[in-house]
């Protein structure tokens, strides 16, 4: 029912592989892991002003009280505070988009990436499926159509596994006709 591409927020070098294909993960678990020397150093760089600006904003706002300095000066240093702030706030999510996460719980379909890999932002790195439930997706023929409803119960086989028949019921009903094939379109979750 669920399937994500999940890509990359942060561009950098593969430095941490935590799953691999066919793993199960859950929604919000560490996949990837770039390299965050860089990231690190332009945080501490952010905090760093940061704390001198905290310092002159409050040196400033003594002397602003005490009416020794003009409101534009003040009012300078305020706008430039919080400009540093929210830079140290951006620093630290660039920070934290270099662990790839899952967005969605399920199985690791594909993993397009290896250590080493240098990994560009919006690059898909890997492809997360969730088989709960398992769909399949069937072409009914128009006469039969009105012997279906949702939520009915129905059974399916598969050609490869010759012999077995699992539970199934009907998820959903296409509303339109495939003109070519005179078919609608059935999916039905499979409950086993």
């Amino acid at each position: 029912e669920e399937q994500a591409i999940v890509a990359a927020k942060a561009s950098g070098i593969a430095e941490r592989l935590y799953v691999e294909e066919g793993q199960w993960v859950k929604a919000g678990t560490a996949l990837l892991q770039l390299d965050t020397a860089r990231l690190k150093l332009e945080l501490a760089r952010a905090q760093s002003n940061l704390a001198r600006l905290t310092s002159e904003l409050e040196r400033t706002k003594s002397l602003f009280d005490k009416r020794l300095i003009s409101s534009e000066i003040y009012d300078k240093l305020r706008f430039d505070y919080d400009a540093q702030k929210a830079s140290v706030d951006l620093s630290k999510l660039e920070l934290d988009y270099a662990t790839i996460r899952a967005p969605i719980s399920g199985v690791i379909a594909k993993r397009n990436v290896k250590i080493g890999n240098m990994v560009q932002l919006h690059q898909p790195v890997f492809e997360i499926v969730d088989f709960d439930p398992l769909l399949a997706v069937i072409h009914v023929s128009e006469k039969d159509m009105v012997k279906l409803s949702l939520q009915q119960s129905a059974v399916i086989s598969v050609d490869a596994l010759a012999g077995q028949i699992y539970a199934a019921k009907i998820l959903r009903i296409a509303p339109t006709i495939d003109a070519g094939s005179g078919t609608f379109r059935v999916t039905l979750a499979i409950s086993d």
